[in-house]
């Protein structure tokens, strides 16, 4: 498995109530992945509005999952429970409204909520405070990737079942070595 790096996205801060102020950092993972999650835009108060993803290969993509948990860093709980890492939230979206064309970069439109990638300030503020965070951190990734199956005559037959690809992440926190290193002080 290729080493884990993050690319730091944005990061912002702002003060809610009871006087603290949480902050929170959106990375993407840099995987080793057919599909790469590549930007992250805001748009207004929704962290994730715009996902712009590659495929890195010479074949079509069909579908593929996008993945990002909210992670509360190593030492970042406002009252001493616990200095471990901790996954508060994670969310999977799917689906492709049509192939990824190899090389193909795209950008996945995620707007306001309802949608169940929306993912704004005021939530964050909320899971702050439901989960004793002084710092938030947003690690997105690329959790499967399903190619698209090549040859197949009109007509014919074929199952498949499952991804061709995916993330070989474990535990919670999908990068804890990062959740460590980003300890608040």
């Amino acid at each position: 498995m290729t080493a884990l790096k993050l690319a730091p996205l944005f990061a912002f801060t702002f003060l809610p109530g009871c006087g603290r102020t949480p902050r929170f950092t959106v990375h993407a993972i840099a995987q080793d992945a057919p599909v790469r999650v590549v930007n992250v835009v805001r748009d207004g108060d929704n962290l994730l509005a715009h996902v712009i993803v590659k495929n890195t290969t010479d074949r079509s993509v069909e579908d593929f999952t996008i993945t990002y948990a909210i992670v509360r860093p190593t030492n970042c709980a406002v009252k001493a429970e616990s200095d471990a890492p901790a996954q508060i939230f994670n969310q999977v979206v799917q689906g492709l409204p049509q192939p990824l064309m190899p090389h193909e970069q795209t950008e996945i439109t995620f707007r306001s909520p309802p949608t169940l990638f929306a993912l704004t300030r005021q939530r964050l503020e909320q899971w702050a405070q439901e989960n004793n965070a002084r710092k938030l951190r947003i690690q997105i990734w690329i959790r499967s990737v399903t190619f698209k199956r090549e040859n197949v005559l009109p007509g014919q037959a074929f199952n498949h079942v499952g991804p061709d690809w995916h993330d070989s992440f474990g535990g919670d926190v999908p990068d804890p070595d990062d959740a460590a290193r980003q300890a608040c002080s």
